[in-house]
């Protein structure tokens, strides 16, 4: 498939992302190629997308569903963290791999002060649905919440999330994290689940503590 692709004009650069591919083109084309494996992506609108965070001016509306991250952050994203399987002569991919080098420090203190404000308003609506019994709402909420905490710390430790799914998991291989995130996440999930709403909130209180420890101390 590469070599398929390589040939295609306007192609300037493939990023390998685990199971997923990610072709980079320059002008108006139709992609030849369509596959759940493969990601088209417009270089200017992605240039365009990394200086906007390097300046931290982050549009916080246009979110990709996989992660509740903005959209241009999860374009630098892809661009940081893949690997770079073909570029065209002028490195176009590299040269913006050299400029997210370092974690853009305004982006950073931007999502950390977003991200920190969407975990405050999604408690009133998870402490509604307990006060209703409604768990399956409750536990919905409770999801939105451990999203925002992955973003927050994702964030406090320099790194990009592309994608929720194994996100809890990642985090308990960095330095600043909550003691045993992974594991009182499920338990809280499964207080939620079983209507044990007092020992869930208590769970979300003492993670949450941690997390504002955390970013006091580190941001």
């Amino acid at each position: 498939m590469v070599e398929t692709l390589q040939k295609m004009s306007g192609l300037v650069g493939l990023v390998d992302r685990e199971t997923t591919l990610i072709a980079y083109y320059e002008g108006s084309i139709e992609p030849p190629i369509m596959s759940t494996e493969i990601i088209w992506r417009d270089i200017s609108e992605v240039k365009q997308s990394i200086n906007a965070c390097l300046v931290g001016n982050i549009d916080y509306q246009e979110h990709v569903a996989s992660s509740f991250s903005p959209k241009q952050v999860v374009y630098a994203g892809e661009i940081q963290t893949g690997f770079v399987v073909w570029e065209a002569a002028n490195k176009p991919l590299l040269r913006l791999k050299k400029e997210l080098s370092l974690f853009p420090q305004e982006m950073k203190e931007g999502l950390l002060n977003y991200y920190r404000e969407q975990v405050t308003l999604e408690l009133k609506p998870a402490q509604q649905a307990a006060l209703k019994g409604d768990s399956h709402a409750l536990v919905g909420n409770f999801f939105k919440i451990v999203s925002y905490w992955n973003h927050l710390l994702f964030t406090l430790n320099d790194r990009y999330l592309l994608d929720q799914l194994g996100a809890v998991k990642q985090i308990a291989s960095f330095s600043l994290k909550p003691v045993y995130y992974l594991v009182r996440v499920e338990q809280a999930y499964q207080y939620f689940a079983s209507h044990n709403t007092k020992l869930g909130f208590e769970e979300y209180n003492a993670i949450q503590e941690e997390i504002n420890h955390l970013l006091k101390e580190n941001s």
